[in-house]
């Protein structure tokens, strides 16, 4: 049965036997704890880069976690410019990120602030195959042109579905096969996030939600 997926979460906090949760948790946090019975992906978050840490210590717990079946994805892994100190640092993780995602055959879940270009060149240069998902995704049209040109998915959250003229461009330019929904830390419900998006593009929610739920299929349970 299809489910209404939340591609990228900060919390476990739905029982729902109809929702399918992917938690996102950060080696890098002191409160980082890993649990078997979940739904994960795991990373660095860029927020948590600074010069004293030991990368090669968190890349080898990452490399570890990846052979869990429960970890579908790396991430969030990504460049936010809002930290401007430490760019090159996040860079140079970021790299070794995408490494491991193609190691492990395993997708990619991006922060990308300010940073969609760096992004895009960076997906030029590396050569990846994986697939990469831009999370809750808040920038312009052109720019999720741009990242659409260069074969990079888009999940949107609630705030990202707030104007009502913007946030109906924006889903109709994605297509189905690339857009993914998430709460990220909202409280708001993955199912009102869905509810939204279909009363936006006059869809019936349940074939929005099987159809998502087939590029979760496709995308993270190869």
């Amino acid at each position: 049965m299809a489910c209404f997926v939340d591609i990228h979460t900060h919390g476990c906090s739905s029982h729902d036997h109809d929702i399918v949760e992917v938690v996102s948790l950060d080696v890098a946090d002191i409160a980082f704890h890993f649990d078997e019975d979940f739904l994960c992906s795991v990373g660095i978050h860029p927020w948590s880069i600074k010069s004293d840490i030991d990368k090669a210590s968190l890349f080898g717990i990452i490399d570890e976690y990846l052979d869990n079946d429960c970890v579908l994805a790396v991430g969030e892994a990504g460049l936010d410019r809002c930290h401007i100190d430490t760019v090159a640092e996040q860079k140079e993780v970021f790299v070794k990120e995408i490494e491991l995602s193609e190691c492990h055959a395993k997708p990619l879940i991006i922060h990308a602030v300010r940073s969609c270009y760096d992004i895009i060149e960076i997906r030029k240069i590396s050569g990846a195959v994986m697939p990469w998902i831009i999370h809750g995704f808040r920038g312009s049209l052109r720019m999720a042109e741009q990242l659409l040109q260069h074969d990079v998915g888009i999940s949107l959250g609630i705030m990202s579905l707030h104007d009502d003229n913007k946030a109906s461009m924006l889903l109709k330019m994605i297509p189905m096969d690339k857009l993914f929904f998430e709460t990220d830390v909202s409280t708001v419900p993955i199912k009102a996030v869905y509810e939204r998006a279909s009363s936006l593009l006059d869809m019936d929610v349940e074939f929005l939600r099987d159809n998502i739920y087939n590029n979760f299929v496709k995308c993270f349970c190869r």
